[in-house]
């Protein structure tokens, strides 16, 4: 798959990212903003089925089909939630929300650490994505910027 965009594709995919911006913020449940009802609404109740990702319905608003759970070390076993493997550009989901993340843990920080820098050696681009830029397009900003040439929102 060719990440190079023409101008009509990007505004296309500008456009998109506008589209999902207005439908989330008009669909985002509001949370409470402080106590114990912000972590149970956090918290995902036992028994109940995983949720889907959110960077997968912006995957398929972008129409782009990134790898999922690429093991891109040679000798460790480090795996990218996405990875687009011809412009070697990974893109991270931080669930740092959730009960049960290795992100909330020291030891899983300074493995997340870790893994960013033998990616960036091996010569990989990371985008870090967490839910709190996902409302406001953000994510789909990054995103759309970093699968045009360079990074920086150009197209050619």
């Amino acid at each position: 798959m060719s990440l190079r965009f023409t101008e009509k594709d990007y505004q296309e995919l500008c456009a998109r990212r506008d589209n999902l911006a207005r439908v989330a913020q008009s669909e985002a449940p509001k949370r409470p903003k402080r106590g114990r009802a912000r972590v149970e609404t956090a918290a995902p109740v036992v028994g109940q089925q995983k949720r889907a990702c959110p960077l997968d319905q912006i995957f398929a608003i972008l129409r782009l089909s990134p790898e999922r759970e690429h093991k891109f070390h040679p000798t460790r076993k480090f795996r990218f939630d996405y990875a687009f493997l011809d412009s070697k550009l990974a893109i991270e989901y931080e669930g740092i929300f959730s009960a049960k993340s290795r992100h909330t843990t020291v030891t899983g920080y300074m493995r997340d650490a870790e893994k960013y820098n033998e990616a960036m050696l091996l010569g990989w681009r990371v985008l870090r994505i967490t839910a709190d830029m996902i409302p406001d397009s953000r994510a789909i900003d990054y995103i759309t910027r970093a699968v045009t040439r360079g990074g920086n929102g150009q197209t050619d």
